[in-house]
């Protein structure tokens, strides 16, 4: 045999296989990992979630979101590896076996608008507290040049109150939030600030500005009969930022899917984009 398929014979033996070996085992090894300790989750599908492991048991993993603070659990079963977060440096065979590319950390200042398109219909009278709320996101989030969110990316919440007409006073009220958004192949827990419609009432003094409990910055809009979007109007005082909307005549508040709307973050999103991705500032542009 030539000398040098001998030694590469030797370092596949004692280097290459055994890392191999170690990665592919991570998936099982995962309470070996301590409690508390930053991890990578990698499920079946592809998708990458990223958090703090606070609990592992038969059934699930559970991660404390980086963002938001909340707790998520993910099936075991799902489950195709996991990663602990290294405080060290790669070593070189990491970096010479690695194929994706270096990430950083952007951060999306609390209040930020993100102008998405609901992904399906929504109903004062058809809608359940507690029913998904899908949506992609019409155009891209630059935070310094860079881009965060790309335009496509699929957002999704809950609806939090449904009350058809009648059931309070005759006002028909519709409220919903956002919990995550999916960029790439990770998924991010986001706050936003829900967004409330009421019916519109065939009273004049109906038409004023009305106090949502802990509701701040929130904008009252319209959505025009018939017509795609919600138009932006005059914000509202308060502490939490609801946003409450007037919504179109009629007895119940209706949402076409394709509605155009813009949520605002609650709390700061942080998101891993490629360092290939600079930004103006940092070209000297």
């Amino acid at each position: 045999m030539h000398k040098t398929h001998i030694v590469w014979l030797i370092i596949l033996t004692c280097f290459v296989i055994p890392a191999l070996t170690v990665a592919c085992g991570s998936a099982t090894a995962v309470e070996d990992i301590p409690l508390g300790n930053e991890v990578a989750v990698k499920v079946k599908d592809g998708t990458v979630v990223r958090g703090k492991l606070v609990d592992v048991n038969p059934e699930t993993l559970v991660l404390e979101s980086p963002n938001t603070g909340r707790h998520e659990a993910i099936r075991r079963t799902a489950v195709a590896d996991v990663q602990q977060k290294k405080e060290e440096g790669r070593s070189l065979l990491g970096d010479l076996l690695a194929d994706e590319p270096e990430y950083r950390e952007v951060t999306i200042a609390a209040g930020t608008a993100l102008p998405i398109e609901l992904d399906g219909a929504l109903a004062s009278n058809a809608s359940a507290v507690e029913d998904t709320v899908r949506a992609t996101m019409r155009s891209r989030v630059v935070v310094n040049g860079v881009e965060t969110i790309p335009a496509g990316s699929p957002v999704s919440g809950v609806v939090t109150q449904a009350v058809p007409s009648g059931a309070v006073k005759g006002r028909a009220r519709l409220a919903f939030e956002f919990r995550h958004v999916k960029v790439g192949q990770e998924i991010y827990d986001i706050r936003t600030k829900p967004l409330v419609y009421r019916a519109k009432s065939t009273k004049q003094e109906d038409a004023t500005k009305i106090g949502v409990g802990a509701a701040a910055g929130g904008i009252i809009g319209a959505i025009a009969g018939g017509k795609k979007g919600a138009a932006a109007g005059a914000a509202v005082g308060g502490s939490a930022g609801t946003a409450l909307v007037l919504a179109s005549s009629g007895d119940e508040v209706q949402l076409r899917s394709g509605t155009d709307l813009s949520v605002e973050l609650a709390s700061p999103l942080t998101v891993r984009v490629p360092k290939t991705a600079s930004s103006a500032l940092e070209l000297g542009r």
